[in-house]
């Protein structure tokens, strides 16, 4: 679903790829319009493969289990999301993101409840300190942890600022 939320982690997917590795190209993202649909995902992701992609990030349900599917097919690799799984227990994912949304609603449930709700800003995401966001790599060689960890630090000083 083409939710400002799940476009915006798409540009940032984009805007990520492209600091890592100049020049890099990104499909479009695929808008499904269902979060559960497996045979939607797994068209949308068949056609990507086609297309040359080699990496998939996704904020799906259900509909995962057919991009799985076909960047298995592919010989492609996925990033999970927005709940992180053990690494192994999904065939073919790279890593997990660890997102913030259920951070955030329980943010802002606790301020309500404790009176002590105000209507501001507030910073959520790798660059903050809630700890509520997180990029979990599996399996990953050495040079691709140091290469994320420099990711991460590059957002939390600023170098990166998501578009």
């Amino acid at each position: 679903m083409e939710l400002p939320a799940i476009v915006k982690t798409a540009k940032a997917f984009e805007q990520g790829a492209a600091h890592v590795k100049p020049g890099v190209t990104v499909l479009p993202p695929q808008y499904v319009g269902d979060f559960n649909d497996v045979a939607k995902a797994r068209q949308a992701a068949q056609a990507q493969v086609g297309a040359g992609a080699g990496a998939f990030g996704q904020q799906l349900n259900l509909g995962r289990q057919g991009l799985a599917q076909a960047a298995k097919e592919g010989q492609a690799v996925v990033v999970g999301g927005p709940l992180v799984k053990a690494c192994g227990s999904e065939a073919g994912f790279a890593g997990y993101v660890k997102s913030d949304t259920g951070a955030e609603l329980e943010f802002a449930v606790d301020a309500v409840l404790n009176d002590t709700f105000a209507a501001e800003q507030v910073r959520f995401g790798i660059a903050s300190a809630t700890g509520a966001t997180d990029f979990v790599l599996c399996d990953a060689a050495p040079e691709t942890v140091a290469t994320m960890d420099k990711v991460k630090a590059d957002l939390a000083s600023g170098v990166i600022v998501i578009q």
